[in-house]
């Protein structure tokens, strides 16, 4: 471990594969380490590798959705954060799909304007 004050070098830790098992426990041991500095590089052991099997969505929900809203016009735009209640990863996933198949989310289609070409004598 090689830790520096919050205005030199990054803290960095590399745990062994014991400390590693549980990812969580492990941040939580060094979390007041990390506090003061606001970032931290953590170096795998190796031998580890990361969850390979998928989530399961429809257990994980979402406490607080953000959905954001914009709105403006002539250069001048002004853009909220709403809260939504909460919902699951498999919901939140079949509406971004939802909005994503209607017309108006795509926007018109970009054309390059013209170019003025100046020929100089």
């Amino acid at each position: 471990m090689n830790t520096k004050s919050p205005f030199g070098a990054v803290p960095v830790f590399r745990p062994t594969l014991e400390e590693f098992t549980d990812v969580s426990s492990f941040v939580a041991k060094i979390w007041t380490t990390c506090l003061p500095c606001g970032l931290v590089k953590i170096i795998p052991p190796a031998g580890w590798s990361p969850t390979t099997k998928p989530y399961d969505t429809d257990s994980i929900q979402i406490p607080t959705p953000i959905k954001q809203v914009l709105n403006g016009k002539q250069g001048k735009f002004e853009q909220m954060h709403v809260e939504q209640p909460p919902m699951f990863v498999r919901d939140f996933k079949e509406l971004a799909k939802k909005i994503r198949r209607r017309k108006s989310f795509r926007g018109p289609k970009y054309r390059r304007p013209r170019r003025k070409v100046l020929e100089v004598s």
